[in-house]
């Protein structure tokens, strides 16, 4: 293989998406370690992957197509953004471009970035999950896709800072301490709000402490009112060190579900429409779903309502927190 001086890691879909995408950065960095890596993704990829000290530089874009809605409004594009981001990125003159998505439109895109070479994964091999999606770029590489598992670095600082917000909130730190968060970028994916407030009711009565991880726009705040319990919304860094330090994360099929994996935290998430085969969590980790023959359908659900998220009970979910907490341990 020529000299590769200049690598491009294009992820431009969501946290989850980029969180399952940080597990071919390690075995990059390993097989050009003077290489300069790059990473192509929305404004979260960086948020998220700032302390990976495999990643030298970002750029970031959010490109029409990823949009769930409106996505071929093409009026409504912004060209001169994505013309001004395509020259930057040419400018640059990449070594190696690698995108394991298999979208025809980030081929386009790999294309009028011009790299030397680009390795983009054929989605016509049957291969399952995203995270073996980036295992097959790596194979088309010449490298073995050995011991893949997507990760967060987090600095010290920033668990020291996400222990002394738990102190403080709990006025100590309780024996066990799970986080309850029942969002998701896509509704179709929510288990209900009535059956979360359930398990942490539980959980609650147990000796757990519970913290409500709610979403930005305070979505999960009512199961804090209704309990009594502490609630928090978090940008993603501090998002992901407080989840380090639970010892259960109990949500839905969602990126936050990655980030739990990728900092070792053990959960339970609950499945919809999606196919954990394919997007499920890497790491100690429990998937409760129901079957659906209309599965996986993802965020276009067919039905007036999730049949397969309304078919999982509570006791289904209590049964594997009850399972997890009893496996998972205690952190120290």
């Amino acid at each position: 293989m020529p000299e590769v001086r200049k690598v491009l890691i294009v992820e431009l879909w969501g946290i989850g998406d980029v969180v399952m995408m940080s597990a071919v950065l390690q075995p990059i960095r390993a097989a050009f370690p003077q290489a300069e890596i790059c990473v192509l993704s929305q404004p979260h990829g960086r948020e998220i992957l700032l302390e990976n000290r495999e990643v030298d530089r970002f750029f970031m874009f959010r490109f029409p197509w990823i949009a769930f809605r409106g996505k071929y409004f093409f009026w409504r594009w912004d060209w001169s953004g994505i013309v001004r981001i395509i020259m930057s990125l040419r400018r640059e003159k990449f070594d190696l471009l690698l995108d394991a998505r298999g979208d025809p439109r980030n081929v386009l895109l790999a294309g009028l970035i011009g790299a030397k070479r680009s390795v983009v994964f054929n989605k016509s091999d049957r291969i399952k999950h995203r995270v073996a999606h980036w295992g097959e770029v790596l194979l088309q590489l010449g490298l073995k896709p050995q011991a893949m598992r997507p990760s967060i670095t987090l600095i010290a600082d920033e668990l020291i800072e996400a222990d002394r917000f738990l102190v403080s909130i709990f006025a100590g730190r309780p024996a066990r301490l799970a986080g309850i968060h029942p969002g998701a970028a896509q509704k179709v994916r929510c288990w209900s709000l009535a059956r979360f407030e359930a398990i942490a009711s539980r959980l609650k009565a147990g000796g757990v402490g519970v913290l409500v991880l709610a979403e930005p726009d305070g979505y999960g705040e009512e199961i804090s009112r209704s309990l009594g319990l502490p609630s928090c919304r978090l940008g993603l860094r501090q998002l992901a060190a407080i989840i380090a330090r639970l010892d259960l994360l109990v949500c839905n099929d969602t990126g936050v579900m990655h980030i739990a994996a990728a900092v070792d935290t053990p959960l339970v998430a609950v499945f919809g429409p999606g196919s954990p085969d394919f997007i499920g969590p890497r790491g100690v980790a429990s998937v409760v779903l129901r079957e659906c023959r209309y599965r996986p359908c993802f965020d276009h659900c067919r039905r007036d309502s999730a049949e397969c998220l309304d078919k999982v009970t509570v006791d289904d979910v209590w049964k594997a927190v009850v399972d997890r907490l009893d496996t998972g341990g205690v952190r120290e």
